[in-house]
């Protein structure tokens, strides 16, 4: 119950900071080894470890790769219609493929369940216990099934946060582009590309054009005036090169390293 009351107290706007979260009190409340988030992906199909949870260490782990072209008969349970319940993982027929990742994670028993949003399954749940062979009751499974669905409710979270930023992203490039559009005079484009990148994007920002193969610094800004004075001192004791890390000129873009957002334009006089 403590862990169930856990799980519904986590903000779920926040992916990056809510997933360890969930994985920890799902391998508490479970007393499993292991809990990981997999993300079903089509091209190719495969699932891949997004983010996960081991107890021993208290670390999070991601990045691994199983390919249902290696683990047909896996991936036909997973992505079946419920939850896989499986005690003896190493003899269990349906995992029968992953006989390498248990034994090297000494993983006795598996408990996957999927993970579902706005009708499409889109990843797995993933709980594997170590030590002794475990017997799995109604109630790991109904534990298990309302975890995954904290992690639906995450994802759901993550993905309007992602279009959200996408609206405002394209509504300042929108906004930049017409405003930017009314002058061709360099100083006044510079100012203008400043005043809209400050506050808006970032806090800071630096302006730099490339002009006859070498750099040139055009203008600084910031949202406060402490912070505009600091940018101009670092402008001045660290002026733009023609190369280095700075600025990569193939791409013509500039970057000083130290503000929130930088802008790069090509430009001659």
């Amino acid at each position: 119950v403590a862990a169930m009351l856990h799980l519904a107290a986590i903000p779920n706007d926040d992916w990056e900071a809510s997933m360890p979260q969930i994985l920890q009190i799902a391998s508490q409340g479970l007393g499993v080894e292991r809990v990981s988030y997999w993300s079903i992906r089509e091209q190719p199909r495969l699932i891949h470890c997004d983010v996960g949870y081991v107890a021993g260490p208290r670390a999070l782990e991601h990045g691994r790769v199983l390919l249902e072209s290696d683990h047909p008969r896996y991936f036909r349970e997973i992505r079946g219609a419920g939850v896989v319940a499986i005690d003896d993982a190493q003899s269990d027929a349906r995992s029968a493929e992953l006989l390498e990742y248990l034994r090297v994670r000494k993983i006795v028993s598996l408990l996957d369940v999927p993970v579902s949003t706005r009708g499409s399954r889109v990843g797995v749940l993933c709980h594997e216990h170590t030590g002794a062979i475990r017997h799995w009751t109604d109630s790991d499974i109904d534990f298990a099934i309302a975890t995954a669905q904290t992690v639906a409710a995450a994802l759901e979270a993550r993905t309007c946060t992602v279009a959200e930023t996408s609206r405002e992203r394209t509504a300042f490039l929108d906004r930049s582009s017409l405003r930017l559009s009314k002058t061709r005079n360099l100083g006044a484009v510079a100012q203008e590309a400043m005043a809209l990148a400050v506050p808006e994007v970032a806090d800071g920002a630096i302006l730099d054009v490339l002009e006859d193969g070498g750099v040139a610094r055009i203008g600084v800004a910031h949202r406060t005036q402490e912070g505009h004075r600091l940018l101009e001192e670092i402008s001045q004791q660290h002026p733009p090169r023609a190369q280095g890390p700075q600025l990569d000129t193939e791409r013509g873009a500039a970057c000083a390293g130290v503000c929130g957002a930088c802008l790069a334009t090509r430009a001659t006089r």
